[in-house]
């Protein structure tokens, strides 16, 4: 058992490897003195009606509004050392703006440090200001937006410190896939291409090379790829073929072609390509929780950013 146990380790060794290669991994590096980032963390549906309804949400101002919805913003100092409203260049300070087919109806924040003192200004329909003391390092400011609008509407992080190298611009990031994301859609990629290709080519192999016999009294010829391989693809196949069975006793609770959630799920290859698109690529692929327009693609593919300039910060 020692040589293939011994191939498995190499195997596994070359796949991270090469997995590495294929999304970047870096080495680690002793975080800069400044380095304030911030990105969005979540967002989600409060209450919506299409316009064509006789109804609307009504606000505190009396305003009405066909959608609400809210999203979450971290703002997070990774460098060593505090960053004060002094550290902001004069036409570049710390602030949000949604873009023009979004309004902002409320917005708080929280942060983990009691020593952090800090208020949200709201100016206008679309920007928010922030005046604080100083975020210090590892502190951070949790942003809950409630807007109204487009629920996808474009939402920017402007600002720039001092003797920082970058920008708080957090769209590139946010309209790439990051590494766990890509690691976990590779995984589930790999899991899919060995039950299609795998599991009938190590069945074949067993059966014809070591009998059914053997493998079922783990018979230490057998090589183990070639047994997780098998035992992968088969999980992976009940699995399937369960939910294939559920999802037909569920369509029998309803009248023949009644559209259910499932109904509007990217198929199998289509799904079989965005995983590809997010591997390979690091394009991210957001479908629609809302009732009215269920697993809609939301977000569009991997957006080229120009790099942010002094100009974009004074707008």
């Amino acid at each position: 058992m020692a040589e293939p146990a011994h191939s498995l380790i190499s195997l596994v060794t070359s796949l991270i490897r090469l997995v590495a290669a294929l999304i970047g991994l870096k080495k680690k590096e002793a975080p800069p003195e400044r380095l304030l980032t911030s990105r969005i963390v979540e967002s989600g549906i409060v209450a919506e009606f299409p316009k064509h309804y006789p109804l609307k949400i009504v606000d505190k101002d009396g305003k009405q509004h066909s959608g609400i919805y809210i999203m979450r913003l971290l703002i997070w100092n990774r460098g060593t050392k505090t960053i004060s409203p002094t550290d902001f260049m004069d036409g570049a300070p710390l602030r949000i703006v949604l873009s023009k087919d979004a309004e902002i109806v409320d917005a708080t924040a929280v942060s983990d440090s009691k020593e952090l003192e800090y208020e949200v200004l709201k100016r206008g329909e679309r920007s928010i200001y922030f005046d604080f003391d100083g975020i210090g390092p590892s502190d951070y400011l949790s942003i809950a937006i409630v807007y109204s609008g487009n629920p996808m509407a474009r939402v920017q992080i402007r600002g720039r410190v001092r003797d920082q190298a970058s920008s708080l611009d957090h769209e590139a990031e946010d309209s790439k896939a990051g590494i766990g994301e890509r690691l976990s859609n590779g995984f589930i990629l790999f899991l899919i291409l060995n039950m299609i290709f795998g599991t009938p080519i190590s069945a074949g192999i067993i059966h014809y090379t070591y009998g059914w016999q053997a493998m079922l009294k783990q018979h230490p010829d057998i090589p183990i790829g070639l047994v997780m391989s098998f035992s992968f693809g088969v999980m992976l196949l009940m699995m399937t073929i369960m939910t294939k069975v559920m999802a037909y006793f569920e369509r029998r609770k309803y009248p023949p072609g009644f559209p259910l959630h499932l109904d509007f799920e990217p198929p199998f290859w289509q799904g079989i390509k965005y995983m590809c698109s997010a591997f390979f690529l690091g394009e991210k692929h957001r479908f629609s929780t809302s009732l009215f327009a269920w697993a809609k693609p939301v977000h569009g593919r991997l957006i080229k950013m120009k790099r942010t300039t002094k100009e974009d910060w004074d707008d």
